[in-house]
């Protein structure tokens, strides 16, 4: 069987084995108040938006993909400077999204080479086509 995309409320067990993925952040992300505050929240308050790539004949988490219903009004000018700004923008009080953010994809380093870094991005936009209007 190819490898799956699931979302974390599909699959809460397998957000549970995240920590078999190599950590895709450089060090200051570890460091950012707001990535420290509200990164955690992901899967608690979006886990309709927070993918794994999983191969399950062999039992092995191959990446993740993380992304946030934000609001954006369709300028290039108006976009985010990063990450900070966008977690920030999505836990907002009174926050309307209209679109869907990526955040992260990677594919852990043992299994990169394979193509599997598409799967995520598809996994991402049937995620962002599933929502509600007013949520992505």
């Amino acid at each position: 069987m190819p490898a799956q995309i699931f979302t974390d409320s599909e699959r809460p067990d397998l957000y549970d084995r995240l920590d078999e993925l190599a950590d895709p952040w450089p060090e200051f992300i570890h460091h950012d108040d707001v990535v420290n505050e509200w990164w955690p929240l992901l899967h608690e308050r979006f886990p309709d938006f927070q993918l794994v790539l999983y191969d399950p004949d062999a039992d092995v988490i191959l990446g993740r993909g993380c992304t946030l219903p934000v609001s954006w009004d369709g300028h290039n000018k108006s976009l985010s400077a990063g990450v900070v700004d966008i977690i920030g923008e999505a836990f907002a009080e009174g926050a309307q999204a209209n679109v869907l953010c990526a955040l992260v994809a990677v594919v852990d380093p043992r299994q990169q080479g394979r193509g599997l870094s598409g799967h995520i991005i598809g996994g991402m936009a049937e995620a962002a086509g599933r929502a509600p209007a007013s949520s992505a």
